[in-house]
């Protein structure tokens, strides 16, 4: 409505408020995982079901960066292809022959994390160990500074969490855990992307991932955020308590190279933000703002340290959300909903 009086185009106005329908899914949900008499083997399920997302999405990639950098030619066009016009993600060439392998999916490899690692803290097996070292290994592949960014936010408060349960000691052992994770992801990924066969004539090394850790680096990408942060601010300066409605644009410089074959002065606008909370302002305001905040303040709160990974997954959201929109598209509004549906089952909870 907002959007409406504000005079935003009724096409943009309505592409842009379409994820935030998926909050609609609270109906359903509530009957599946609260309300239902079989709710408990429901969210079993669906951790069985995360588990195997989580593996495949994994193997997916790991798959699409041995045909992408092993330069497969008969098969090359076709997966690009796909993985474009499905919108599933993108694949970009990166420095030394390597290639990045983004999916939005991704996301979940990140956010089960905390759930794999509680469990890998209190009972070893291989089973865990595989499927973290899977997702750390997808996680590195993504290239994606948000989620590195919110993978170390998670991985120190889970140390900090230990640390005030078992002491000290266990805290170091557990971080001498994430070192193990991190060498055999790295040795996983580097295994996939050299394997001999057939060639392979990149010569990338680990200073492709230190670089790219590098936000003071002349990257497009980089460029491109600073210049939208710049034109946010403007945007923000309109209706900063209301907000200017969905569907509100932004005009900006892109460095984008897609955005400067189709312009000639490279000023793109759109409706659609990289600046995840700032977009969240733009669209509804500082209230808007606080509200959303807030209602994951209060999941984090419910949950508390008895459910540490509901916590820690939701943060890892929220940290990943600053450079990449995440609350307000349909993956992680999903697991907003699932969240806040887990902590307050409390007859679940305490049946579990």
């Amino acid at each position: 409505v907002n959007g409406w009086f504000k005079g935003n185009g009724l096409a943009d106005l309505f592409f842009d408020f379409n994820g935030w329908l998926y909050f609609s899914l609270f109906f359903p949900f509530y009957e599946v995982f609260m309300i239902s008499d079989g709710r408990a083997d429901n969210w079993l399920r669906l951790r069985q079901i995360l588990v195997i997302i989580v593996t495949w999405l994994a193997l997916k990639t790991l798959l699409l960066l041995y045909f992408f950098t092993h330069n497969v030619p008969s098969i090359l066009p076709d997966l690009y292809r796909w993985v474009r016009l499905s919108g599933v993600g993108e694949i970009t060439p990166a420095p030394g022959g390597f290639f990045r392998i983004f999916f939005q999916s991704h996301i979940f490899l990140l956010l089960i994390i905390p759930f794999l690692d509680l469990k890998f803290h209190k009972k070893n097996s291989w089973g865990t160990w595989t499927i973290l070292v899977l997702c750390w290994a997808g996680i590195i592949v993504s290239m994606s500074r948000s989620f590195w960014l919110a993978l170390l936010a998670i991985l120190a408060l889970m140390l900090l969490f230990i640390w005030k349960q078992k002491g000290i000691k266990a805290a170091l052992i557990h971080s001498g855990r994430y070192v193990i994770l991190l060498v055999l992801s790295l040795a996983l990924v580097f295994a996939v992307a050299k394997f001999p066969l057939p060639p392979v004539s990149g010569n990338f090394d680990l200073s492709l991932f230190t670089d790219r850790a590098n936000l003071g680096q002349n990257e497009s990408a980089i460029s491109s955020r600073w210049a939208l942060l710049d034109a946010l601010k403007v945007k923000l300066a309109e209706h900063p308590i209301i907000g200017s409605g969905f569907g509100a644009l932004v005009t900006y410089k892109s460095s984008d190279p897609r955005v400067a074959e189709t312009t000639a002065d490279q000023m793109y606008t759109t409706y659609s933000f990289e600046w995840g909370w700032l977009d969240v302002w733009v669209k509804l305001g500082i209230l808007g703002l606080v509200a959303y905040l807030y209602l994951l303040f209060l999941i984090i709160k419910r949950a508390g340290f008895k459910e540490i990974a509901v916590s820690l997954s939701v943060i890892a959201l929220v940290v990943a959300n600053i450079f990449t929109p995440y609350t307000n598209h349909p993956l992680g509004i999903t697991w907003v909903l699932l969240a806040a549906l887990w902590v307050y089952n409390q007859p679940l909870n305490k049946d579990k």
